[in-house]
């Protein structure tokens, strides 16, 4: 079948055990129902062990045990795949960062930024907007529902015409300002077409509104976005890269009124881009990014609006991040930027409650 593929993609190779941020701690790693038919077969004290950290009754998972998964050994490597094979790991442990989806007609391969070197990838890619056509022979099975055979290509179709559009556009805030602004006013104009039976819009025919401060933020909305479940004082174990600069930023504004915090992080946000102004392109990369990772849930589930500005406030959360460890540390290295991606890819995007709190936050604002 035909698959797109992120541009970058192919140049993934897992750093294993020399990884900062290992996949194997700080999330459930569920099992496939292959993974748990073959620990069912499986004979002898390894056959007991897998099937001893195996919990759940639909949906089975390991065990964790410390937050980690008890196959994750003191090399910080997979003691499944050293004794037993790779094709004892269970199926998300073999493709991840690796996002695999059959859509039916054809299918995506995109890489995840929870993973340090993915996000390097993404960082340094020559050109990370693009989806290039391949072959594949062997691809996962589909499971899409919508009887709509046509609207997968119609979105394809329309996140082209939309990465056209952001690789065209300015490379300054107010360049990704215009670029939000339109997410926003395709969404809606998406949303009352798709109901209607009418079908997408075509992105270059849409009229922004205009005006949304939708990059940078302002304070008033990461005021709120922090008081979210995205900082809370548990972080300081589950994430240091997140939990340290989330920290100064109540040190820097907790005290200020509204009028002075915007001043002051508008002071930061123009010294940050005037001193480099090649920096803006990374927040029109994670943009883009964020746009296809979650693009294609829309075949099933509509939400136009969630799933487009969920790339505006990652983009925008990511940027005040910088901002904090910058103004903090007085720099911001390559590896730093890495980590801080990874964990908040991490944080923000894959905790379903911490992404539903957010958008709630943008939504209450300008919805």
């Amino acid at each position: 079948m035909k698959v797109l593929t992120s541009s970058y993609y192919h140049e993934f190779a897992c750093l294993g055990g020399s990884c900062p941020v290992t996949c194997c701690f700080g999330w459930g790693i569920p099992l496939d129902r292959e993974a748990c038919d073959v620990y069912a077969r499986t004979k002898g004290l390894w056959g007991m062990r897998l099937r001893m950290r195996v919990t759940g009754s639909k949906l089975k998972a390991f065990r964790l045990s410390m937050g980690k998964c008890p196959f994750h050994n003191g090399r910080r490597l997979c003691s499944i795949q050293l004794s037993l094979g790779v094709d004892h790991m269970p199926r998300v442990c073999r493709e991840y960062p690796r996002q695999l989806m059959n859509l039916g007609p054809f299918g995506i391969r995109l890489l995840d930024t929870g993973c340090p070197e993915a996000a390097r990838l993404l960082l340094h890619a020559e050109k990370p907007f693009a989806l290039i056509p391949e072959e594949e022979g062997d691809f996962p099975e589909c499971h899409v529902t919508n009887e709509d055979k046509g609207f997968p290509e119609a979105l394809a179709a329309a996140l082209r015409a939309l990465l056209d559009m952001l690789e065209e556009e300015e490379k300054t805030p107010a360049g990704l300002n215009r670029f939000a602004e339109l997410l926003y006013a395709f969404a809606g104009e998406a949303h009352a077409s798709s109901v209607g039976g009418g079908g997408l819009p075509d992105p270059r025919r849409i009229d922004p509104v205009r005006s949304l401060p939708l990059f940078p933020f302002s304070i008033m909305l990461y005021n709120a976005m922090l008081s979210t479940p995205l900082f809370e004082e548990r972080l300081s174990l589950l994430s240091p890269a997140l939990y340290r600069p989330l920290r100064y930023y109540y040190r820097l504004f907790d005290r200020q009124t509204e009028i002075e915090g915007q001043k002051r992080l508008a002071e930061m946000a123009e010294k940050y881009f005037a001193e480099a102004p090649e920096r803006m392109e990374k927040y029109l990369r994670l943009t883009g990014h964020f746009l296809m990772l979650d693009w294609f849930d829309l075949v099933e589930d509509y939400s136009f609006h969630s799933h487009l500005l969920q790339a505006v406030i990652h983009a925008n959360l990511i940027l005040l991040l910088d901002l904090l460890i910058l103004e903090k540390e007085g720099e911001l290295s390559e590896e730093r930027q890495t980590a801080v991606l990874a964990a908040y890819t991490r944080r923000a995007h894959h905790n379903e409650d911490v992404a539903k709190a957010l958008y709630r936050c943008l939504m209450d604002r300008y919805g």
